[in-house]
């Protein structure tokens, strides 16, 4: 049977652009581009929206086995008075080819608005869990305060009062209405309950028919030794749950260490600045410094020791996270001036000090053969010596 060239009355086959032995992919692809092209949204052209009709037309014949088989058989006087009689193209055929969210992009003014698109997945839970040093060095279990939304406990997750759903009125629990939008016959949500098949006016007091409520709860975190301030720790599937989706978000903790009041830290490494008597760093000896975990330790002073040298005690430090390895306690020693001092101790520096001069004295003029040491005041420091010592 010959076709008219009219436009109103071109071929299907000439509007989609294909071949009339085309398959059902090749078509479906052929729409796809083209209602992408002349969709109005897209496409300003004055006669982009009859195309834009033109193409959906053509596609809505030629994508159903059977009106394509009226069609190459018949014509258009066979279809052109319903081309959607028999149920016509609804929102699931054009999500199946655009996708969701392309879907909704283009074709949601067509259904009303009201499409009914799938729920994005539950946001993940951020928080933050404040650790002394002790605890790092420890680790352990730890539990963090969060809010998070779940199933209502009233309507057990309905949404409805008493857990029972009763049906939409005007959709008989259906959910979809059928509306005619010009040349389109389309299923679309059901404008009084939304979709959801149920009545609206029997939604649960306490969460106003989401199914959603806030609820706070305490969550568990194992706390790996040697853990450090910006460290997060995932606690899988303890965030919020959703309606559509299975499986529940995650809780994300932020680490913060607060600072200490003896020790520094640099990784796993710690630092403690100690105070030390001047004949300790001159002559040598032992300082006994805390350690972080309790108790003590001593550190050697080698003899000549500067004030503000490190000394490094190994394996003092903090554990290396998920190593069997630990840091190291570096000690900054700095020189002890006392406040006070006993006579005694004050008539021995006195004489220490004049025989440091004595000795400087005696570097100046060593060209004259002059004793190093004044026998004198060498007698004299021993005589405050022993009197010191009684």
């Amino acid at each position: 049977m010959s076709k008219s060239t009219h436009a109103s009355d071109q071929d299907y086959y000439e509007i989609l652009k294909v071949e009339r032995s085309a398959s059902a992919d090749e078509i479906k692809k052929s729409f796809r581009k083209l209602a992408l092209a002349y969709h109005p949204d897209r496409n300003d052209a004055p006669e982009a929206e009859a195309k834009f009709k033109q193409i959906n037309e053509a596609y809505a014949i030629l994508s159903d086995p059977e009106k394509r088989k009226r069609y190459d058989r018949y014509g258009r006087s066979e279809t052109a008075s319903n081309p959607f009689h028999g149920g016509g193209m609804n929102a699931n055929d054009l999500k199946d080819i655009f996708g969701d969210d392309l879907f909704h992009s283009l074709f949601s003014s067509l259904f009303g608005g009201q499409g009914q698109r799938r729920s994005p997945p539950p946001k993940d839970i951020q928080t933050k869990l404040s650790l002394s040093l002790e605890e790092v060095l420890k680790g352990g279990e730890h539990e963090v305060s969060i809010r998070r939304e779940g199933s209502c406990e009233p309507c057990q997750g309905s949404g409805y009062r008493n857990a029972q759903v009763i049906k939409c009125r005007r959709c008989h629990g259906q959910g979809q209405v059928r509306m005619s939008r010009g040349f389109l016959a389309i299923a679309q949500p059901c404008p009084d309950c939304r979709g959801s098949g149920a009545d609206p006016g029997a939604s649960c007091a306490s969460c106003a028919g989401s199914g959603q409520s806030s609820q706070a709860v305490k969550v568990k975190v194992n706390v790996p030794a040697g853990v450090d301030s910006g460290h997060s720790l995932r606690v899988r599937g303890a965030g919020h749950r959703a309606p559509g989706h299975p499986h529940p978000s995650d809780v994300i903790i932020l680490v913060n260490v607060k600072e200490h009041s003896l020790f520094e830290r640099d990784g796993a490494d710690l630092y403690y600045q100690a105070e030390a008597p001047f004949d300790v760093l001159s002559l040598g000896g032992k300082l006994n410094v805390p350690l972080l975990g309790g108790g003590q330790a001593q550190v050697k002073v080698p003899k000549g020791t500067q004030s503000g040298k490190a000394l490094r005690l190994k394996k003092k430090g903090l554990p290396k996270m998920n190593r069997q390895e630990f840091g190291d306690l570096f000690v900054y020693v700095e020189v002890e001036v006392p406040k006070a001092l006993t006579a005694a101790e004050r008539e021995l520096l006195v004489a220490w000090r004049s025989l440091r001069e004595g000795e400087a004295t005696s570097q100046a003029n060593s060209d004259q053969s002059v004793p190093m040491h004044d026998s004198s005041l060498v007698q004299g420091l021993k005589s405050v010596w022993q009197r010191f010592k009684q």
